[in-house]
């Protein structure tokens, strides 16, 4: 997370000293190895289950429309980091998505990370099956790839 280090918009005695946004730093994690993209979106999802379990608490809602809670101001809050911790665990599964990972380690954790990913996303066990299937296949070449090159040295 950048943290802008500019004035507050408006002269509110409330504010931080230093007013602050919020933005996903793609540079940082385009430096990250597969390993730590997927320990990041394993915290951030921990974090967004986190703040899921509190929104539904009855201190951030008001009242019930049609048999659902409606949040009040504060679980707006919430909802609102909640959408900006989805937009970063997206961010990650597209960065590993793109990658290129060249040792079975690397793709073994790409895997690892992408079947999370859409075992989140989605109720369908075939589609997760077949994303496994498909990463599993990726880890045993690029692990073949490692011995042959170890062998060869």
């Amino acid at each position: 997370m950048k943290k802008n280090k500019s004035a507050a918009p408006i002269n509110d005695p409330a504010s931080p000293a230093e007013w602050s946004t919020c933005s996903i730093d793609m540079a940082a994690l385009r430096k990250l190895s597969m390993r730590e993209l997927w320990a990041l979106y394993d915290a951030i999802r921990t974090m967004d289950d986190v703040l899921s379990g509190l929104r539904c608490q009855p201190r951030f809602n008001e009242k019930m429309h049609n048999g659902i809670n409606e949040p009040n101001k504060a679980g707006d809050l919430l909802e609102h980091l909640n959408e900006w911790l989805r937009s970063y665990e997206e961010a990650i599964a597209n960065m590993a998505k793109t990658a290129k990972p060249k040792t079975g380690d690397e793709v073994e954790w790409r895997g690892h990370l992408l079947v999370g990913y859409l075992a989140d996303l989605t109720d369908s066990i075939a589609d997760v099956a077949a994303l496994a299937t498909t990463m599993a296949r990726d880890e045993d070449r690029a692990r073949s790839r490692d011995n042959q090159a170890r062998a060869a040295a």
